[in-house]
């Protein structure tokens, strides 16, 4: 299955974890996931939705065979709290795409009760970094239309090699070398500068990118 538009690969692999280890717990994990999106929704223009739903889960898990309607044992919610918390806890303060992810895990749900339950998808352990998941979803803008030639974006010089007067640029978790003869001397390594895309892929991804000095902004 390929990643559904709005969601980056990552968040698509964290719905359908969600999705097969809620299956593993039961049948009653589906109706609990739809109504932890319902909550989710809910309460989505409020303070702090976020920090909310997680503590409703802390509630459910704490009172949920008394609060809950699946008639399961504490246990049961409890271990229905980990799973959220494993997955979710790094969009906190993302609830629109905690919403997005939630979606789809009901969506894989439906899907494992026709098809196999395949393996647990493989999510790197330090996407929990926060820092980590933001340069994730800053790759992903990179792949979509907005980007444009001509465009100026932010790059880190982390490299200059005198041979050739070649320059290499780290912009957004990619890196590009290229040859800046004629701004070689203006550029310092370690810096953070402008750069200006000079072409696209096919797919809309930058080629190649060039210095672009203080004096033309």
């Amino acid at each position: 299955m390929q990643a559904a538009e709005g969601l980056t690969e990552i968040q698509w692999k964290i719905a359908d974890a969600i999705a097969n280890e809620l299956t593993r717990q039961g049948s009653g994990s589906l109706t609990e996931l739809r109504k932890a999106v319902s909550y989710l929704r809910a309460y989505s223009g409020q303070e702090d939705p976020g920090k909310n739903f997680f503590s409703y889960l802390e509630a459910l898990a704490k009172n949920g065979s008394k609060i809950g309607h699946s008639n399961q044992t504490p246990e049961y919610y409890k271990s229905i709290q980990l799973v959220y918390n494993k997955y979710l806890r790094r969009y906190e303060e993302k609830p629109a795409d905690m919403l997005q992810i939630l979606g789809w895990a009901v969506r894989f749900m439906h899907y494992y009760k026709t098809f196999p339950i395949g393996e647990l998808p493989s999510i790197p352990k330090n996407l929990a970094s926060p820092k980590v998941i933001a340069m994730q979803e800053a790759l992903q803008q990179l792949s979509t239309s907005k980007l444009k030639e001509g465009q100026t974006l932010d790059a880190k010089v982390v490299n200059k090699q005198v041979k050739g007067k070649q320059v290499t640029y780290e912009l957004l978790g990619f890196e590009f070398k290229e040859r800046e003869p004629k701004n070689f001397d203006l550029i310092a390594e370690g810096a953070i500068v402008k750069v200006e895309i000079k072409s696209l892929k096919e797919d809309g991804t930058i080629n190649h990118v060039k210095f672009f000095p203080a004096s033309q902004s």
